[in-house]
């Protein structure tokens, strides 16, 4: 701005109330020595819709206030107009920045906002000095999703998150039932929770109607390739150090108690113990129906080669002539400590 002279229309001069400028129309007539104050040009010329059609510049005039500010946007009854709304094009091979911030952080505190769209004063949307996004706004049902026409990217309510490949693959994360899961986006079949502390477990957390679960490895394709084998599926306890005591490798199951909604409890049913198996927990009692270690049966002498592994052997037992077998170089029967007969079982 020019020095006018005159306080209101002058660089660096505080406006008087006072101050004015002669606004004259040619021709002259009578009633037309118009003014121009500060006020007039405050309420009525900026007051109004402006068009600028060059790049405009808006500087902070002291310290300690605030640049910009509008106050009073106001749509009623169908209206729905933007409250702010910019338009241009792009037609550059450069990579132009649309809307660009660059502050110098000498001394600040370390909840300082870069934004915050709130609602009836409550936060929204913010984003904090370091980028991190906070959507959280203290309630639960608040949702972040990112996606494209064929994936989804989705936190909700806090306690969820979701990766969705476009339906066919789903990995949900689901935080107040502390549970992993996979399937159709926000509807998963496959599931590990978290049933006690330190526990994983297949499946959902337990229900009246609990839905069976399956561990597998990867296998080949049927119908596609040909004669190629599946992957061993390998589980192993956790490896220890020097002369630590080794870790086993234990499989558990049920065991029935009275009738009604008492929880069954659980045992050892095989123990994989320093490259061997222990079958059971304790001793059986003499009327025992279960607990027992099963071994396959034949009817009748076995004459097959069975496939062999260092040092171990082969188990059979003969139900028609009540004979127990072991392959060893040929199949061999248990003989007396004489080694005079063959044993059988009456």
């Amino acid at each position: 701005m020019v020095d006018t002279g005159i306080h209101g229309f002058t660089d660096g001069v505080t406006a008087n109330a006072t101050d004015e400028i002669a606004a004259v129309r040619s021709p002259y007539g009578a009633g037309d020595d118009r003014k121009l104050t500060p006020a007039y040009i405050k309420d009525y010329i900026l007051g109004l819709a402006n068009t600028f059609t060059r790049g405009q510049t808006i500087t902070q005039g002291t310290a300690n206030e605030a640049i910009l500010t509008s106050t009073g946007f106001s749509l009623t009854g169908s209206n729905a107009q933007s409250m702010i709304d910019l338009a241009g094009t792009l037609n550059t091979s450069g990579a132009p920045t649309l809307f660009k911030m660059n502050l110098t952080d000498t001394a600040s505190d370390a909840a300082t906002l870069f934004a915050d769209w709130q609602i009836g004063g409550s936060s929204r949307f913010k984003v904090n000095k370091l980028g991190r996004i906070d959507l959280s706004n203290g309630t639960k049902s608040t949702y972040l999703i990112l996606q494209n026409a064929t994936s989804n990217f989705a936190i909700s309510d806090i306690f969820n998150f979701c990766i969705d490949g476009g339906g066919a693959g789903v990995f949900n994360i689901t935080g107040g039932l502390e549970t992993i899961s996979c399937g159709n986006f926000g509807a998963g079949d496959v599931f590990l929770s978290r049933s006690a502390a330190a526990v994983w477990q297949l499946g959902l957390p337990n229900a009246a109607s609990p839905v069976a679960q399956t561990l597998r490895a990867q296998g080949s394709r049927g119908g596609t390739d040909s004669n190629v084998g599946g992957a061993n599926l390998t589980l192993h306890p956790g490896t220890g150090t020097g002369t630590g005591t080794a870790a086993s490798l234990i499989l558990k199951s049920p065991v029935l108690v009275a009738s009604g909604s008492g929880a069954q409890t659980q045992t050892d049913s095989v123990t994989c113990f320093k490259a061997g198996a222990i079958v059971g927990a304790a001793a059986l009692a003499t009327d025992a129906t279960d607990g027992f270690l099963y071994i396959p049966t034949c009817a009748g002498t076995p004459t097959g080669t069975p496939t062999a592994f260092t040092g171990r052997v082969a188990l059979v037992y003969d139900t028609t002539n009540d004979q127990f077998w072991i392959y060893d170089a040929g199949w061999k029967q248990p003989k007396t400590p004489a080694g005079a007969a063959i044993v059988t079982w009456q």
